[in-house]
């Protein structure tokens, strides 16, 4: 690993300052591309249903986007857990839908029914033979 001194920590990155309002091309001066890289995300907001936890991830994951700008490799790095964030809250609000019961409807067998207070006991639902077998879940 290469040690850097604090001013090269502190500079835009060469690659983030090609990104514009227009797509590529063009050169953003250093602040301009910090307000514009920040207002692209200023108006992403979850779910008023998502949980707390999943709420926190998201907010720290718009709060480091904004050093892109001075690595550019941050952006892919927080695009990889806003997908991890994004099924988090969908695991949420399958939760919050379900209300603690799940059913699987089976096909030429009677109805499974589970009762779940985690997305934990979901996939241990799954692990029990219903992934063998035709399952709908209901």
């Amino acid at each position: 690993m290469e040690i850097r001194p604090l001013e090269d920590l502190r500079a835009a990155d060469d690659l983030s300052l090609a990104f514009n309002p227009y797509g590529l091309g063009g050169r953003m001066k250093p602040e301009d591309a910090a307000e514009f890289q920040q207002r692209q995300i200023a108006d992403c907001d979850l779910a008023k249903s998502v949980a707390a936890g999943t709420r926190d991830s998201f907010e720290r994951l718009r709060t480091v986007f904004a050093y892109g700008v001075l690595c550019y490799d941050v952006y892919t790095m927080v695009g990889d857990q806003a997908l991890l964030i994004y099924e988090q809250a969908l695991r949420d609000r399958f939760m919050e839908w379900c209300a603690g019961t799940i059913t699987f409807r089976l096909t030429q067998a009677p109805d499974v029914c589970y009762t779940v207070s985690s997305y934990d006991d979901v996939k241990k639902c799954r692990g029990q033979g219903l992934a063998s077998q035709r399952a709908k879940l209901s």
